[in-house]
């Protein structure tokens, strides 16, 4: 199971794409995509979907869109990730590993611990290596405030902390090298 949100929202088993659904049910899953492990109450999924004036219908059409969604990621049978029902609202249980952001945001801290340390040469690779994966998050999802606000906050540690919603993880900022680096 691989969960993406670098570039766009996927998750896959495998080589198949997991379906997930219409517009506002794939804000959902970002939504817990983004809090992965913590409860996401139904109340944030409704603020989420429609910030201004929910429908009457707006909790039934959340439980509706969480039930299809605990069936799309149930139908990977693997149960490294699933999302569970609890008082209030849902959680992703997952090992936030299988998460492409978290992965990369793994991988920055590599670097700046590697910077301070003084061993630039170790960290160059890794920083064309974050770099290179940077995307825009969430990329062709229209994202509601709290996935907005939730994404941002999992993201700041990208790239030295210079990769954000607001101003892109593709501009990390550049380390200060002194010396040669040489393969």
């Amino acid at each position: 199971m691989e969960i993406r949100v670098l570039g766009g929202l996927a998750a896959r088993l495998g080589a198949v794409d997991l379906p997930l659904g219409t517009p506002k049910q794939q804000l959902v899953f970002a939504l817990l995509v983004a809090r992965a492990n913590r409860l996401v109450t139904v109340h944030d999924l409704v603020d989420e979907l429609w910030p201004d004036a929910p429908p009457r219908s707006a909790i039934a059409n959340v439980r509706t869109y969480a039930a299809n969604l605990r069936r799309s990621l149930g139908s990977g049978a693997d149960d490294e990730a699933r999302i569970v029902r609890e008082p209030g609202g849902y959680r992703l249980l997952i090992d936030e590993k299988l998460i492409d952001l978290h992965r990369l945001n793994v991988r920055s801290r590599r670097a700046r611990e590697l910077m301070r340390e003084g061993r630039s040469a170790q960290a160059v690779p890794v920083l064309v290596e974050v770099v290179g994966a940077a995307a825009p998050l969430l990329a062709g999802l229209a994202l509601g405030p709290g996935t907005h606000r939730s994404a941002r906050g999992r993201e700041s540690g990208t790239a030295g902390g210079a990769g954000t919603v607001d101003r892109g993880i593709s501009r990390p900022r550049a380390p200060r090298i002194s010396g040669v680096v040489t393969a």
